[in-house]
């Protein structure tokens, strides 16, 4: 067990009447003044900043869950630091001994680390918190030097190779932030520019100091931001959704995108799942120099490393990391394996398998070693990758040491369901899981033909699962009562799963029943102006009758299916009114997609109005909508 393990955040601001008592032990901070560590912990007693705090010879960690999301490595490669989303909490763990050697409160929902090369600092964003934590290390100790606010659930933090630049995505508000670095190191955060995206991004790559690739979260969507003009120069769409991993080769002139790619026109039948033709789980390889170019002919000017194959599926493949003798390893989430293989394979069927839903993976050079972090048991699994640097690749990995991050708690009836909605052996050959389609519990923003609605050759959109607990009924002809019957047809015909028990099936319920609606995209903004426009557009909603369908003021949906002027290829009429909760953070409308955008909806389709609309009360109209 960990001794001398560390429970606590130690913000900066806390040492000054602390650092007057007059105590012999002393620690060095990394601002140059000496801090007590009796102090250190009088101020985390003082301030609350931490439930407990473990003296010397202490070995228990805190029971609760922590769900590792990223991993960052130590300039000395003497430590991992581990950036846990469940608890908040940054681990610390000892590349030698393989021990949690310190625990950091420091905030709400820890979704990101990077270690400053050359400094003994480091970042980490805060996804539900909404800021950037810059903080010093001191061996074990990590000290909060400040916070930055940055655009709301911020999910990536990455640095230039220059490192003169910080860049942040933020999901839901669809926002890149450019922080620059001065000479002396510090964040010059009121030089800070906000970069307004066209997707919810995720993903961030540098392909040199000047040009930042945006990956979208849930799509296929790219950007190529150009840093010293703050502006977008390039976009891309990559003929995938899930972008979960997007890497530089190791001489850095291609790009290699970890991604699923789901047909839209191909039935959810056993067939076309077992054989590959449904959905694939794949890396696209491009040459940087292309990506900087317009116009991306992806079956030509590119090529595809496919992960998995018949009778074999590789679902929810996420980061990817390269080894000292070139080789790639994958993580892959659905199937609890990492891959590693030669950069010329085609086709990856070697795995290993690690912890639940490996996510991020890291390599320790000059060991032979990579660090896996499994979000969903809780532990670290090092992985032996090479014979050494002389001896060459080892063709056949193994699992050196697990790491468990501390202990767990008896897991809540949603909990379990959140490890079955990212188990794609719940489907069938591990292809696909829930997360396959619905990323993280949303949409992947594509067509699919499942049997939801009781027919094949009617592809209809997926829809988001954020706030489906107010969505009876469910499937797009609303012919679903209840959400349990739901689940268990989904994984039955859209899956192609073995039959699911009815506790598991409770299990994945209860999971979406905490799944809360999606942000809106443009929320009411503390101005007359703006707030006046909202209430206008309100009554525009309810003059034109739109809440009989969409019922205010909490679900906006009704228990109805309805006649909306449009049919699918099989001649059906009514559907099933979506929410409009987080209707802004769609990317098309309708049944079937056809409409690209909120406007559209109404000025192209005339979507149920009773009269005609003008330009001002249109304008008034989709601003009360983004506003839901």
């Amino acid at each position: 067990m960990p001794k001398n393990a560390h429970f606590a955040t130690i913000d900066e601001g806390c040492f000054g009447d602390c650092h007057r008592d007059s105590i012999s032990l002393r620690t060095k901070a990394l601002t140059g003044m000496n801090v007590c560590c009796h102090a250190i912990v009088a101020a985390i007693m003082v301030l609350g900043l931490s439930g407990r705090f473990a003296a010397a010879g202490e070995t228990s960690l805190p029971i609760r869950l922590r769900e590792p999301a990223a991993l960052a490595l130590s300039d000395d490669h003497q430590r991992v630091f581990v950036a846990n989303q469940q608890s908040g909490t940054l681990s610390v763990v000892n590349t030698k001994s393989w021990e949690v050697v310190a625990e950091h409160d420091l905030g709400q929902s820890l979704a990101d680390v990077v270690v400053l090369p050359g400094r003994d600092e480091l970042l980490a964003v805060d996804q539900d918190g909404g800021n950037l934590i810059h903080a010093a290390i001191a061996d074990d100790v990590v000290m909060v030097r400040e916070r930055i606010d940055v655009p709301a659930s911020p999910v990536t933090v990455s640095l230039s190779p220059d490192t003169q630049t910080i860049a942040v995505a933020s999901l839901w508000p669809r926002r890149c932030t450019l922080l620059p670095v001065s000479g002396d190191g510090s964040l010059q955060s009121a030089e800070r520019r906000s970069v307004a995206l066209p997707f919810n991004p995720r993903e961030l790559l540098w392909l040199d100091d000047d040009h930042l690739l945006v990956a979208d979260a849930h799509a296929g969507e790219l950007a190529i931001i150009q840093v010293p003009s703050a502006q977008i120069v390039g976009r891309h769409t990559l003929p995938g959704h899930n972008i979960r991993g997007v890497s530089l080769s190791p001489d850095g002139s291609e790009v290699w995108i970890v991604h699923q790619e789901l047909t839209e026109n191909v039935p959810t039948d056993f067939e076309h799942l077992y054989w590959g033709g449904l959905i694939r789980n794949a890396i696209h390889v491009v040459s940087v120099e292309r990506l900087l170019e317009p116009g991306i002919d992806w079956g030509t000017e590119s090529r595809r490393v496919q992960l998995g194959a018949t009778g074999y599926g590789a679902a929810d493949p996420n980061h990817l990391a390269w080894t000292e003798s070139g080789d790639a390893i994958v993580a892959l989430g659905g199937v609890n394996s990492v891959s590693v293989f030669p950069p010329d394979q085609q086709v990856v069927l070697q795995r290993l398998e690690v912890g639940q839903r490996p996510t991020d993976v890291i390599v320790l050079p000059g060991r032979g070693l990579a660090v896996v972090a499994n979000t969903h048991s809780d532990t670290l699994s090092v992985v032996e990758i090479e014979a050494g640097p002389s001896a060459g690749p080892l063709r056949h990995p193994g699992i050196a040491a697990e790491v468990a991050l501390g202990p767990m708690p008896e897991l809540s009836a949603a909990d379990r369901g959140q490890r079955l909605f990212f188990d794609a052996t719940l489907g069938l050959d591990g292809w696909v899981s829930c997360h396959s389609c619905h990323s993280d519990g949303h949409s992947n923003g594509l067509l699919a033909d499942t049997s939801g609605d009781d027919s094949y050759g009617t592809p209809k959109r997926v829809l988001s699962l954020l706030g489906t607990r107010d969505n009876n009924p469910w499937a797009w002809n609303g012919s679903i009562r209840v959400l349990n019957d739901q689940v268990v047809k989904s994984v039955r015909t859209s899956m192609q799963g073995d039959d699911i028990s009815p506790t598991e099936t409770m299990h994945i319920v209860a999971f979406l029943h905490r799944l809360e609606p999606p942000p809106p995209l443009e929320p009411v903004r503390d101005e007359p102006a703006d707030r006046a426009l909202v209430a206008r557009g309100r009554q525009v909603f309810d003059a034109q009758g739109c809440g009989v369908c969409h019922v205010p003021p909490l679900t906006y949906t009704s228990d109805q299916i309805v006649d909306v002027g449009i049919h699918d290829e099989a001649g059906a009429r009514k559907f099933n009114p979506p929410s409009l909760r987080g209707v802004s953070q769609r990317r098309r409308w309708f049944h079937d997609g056809r409409a690209g955008s909120l406007r559209s909806v109404f000025e192209d389709h005339g979507h149920q109005l009773k009269s005609g609309l003008s330009e001002d009360d249109l304008t008034a109209l989709l601003r009360f909508l983004r506003s839901l």
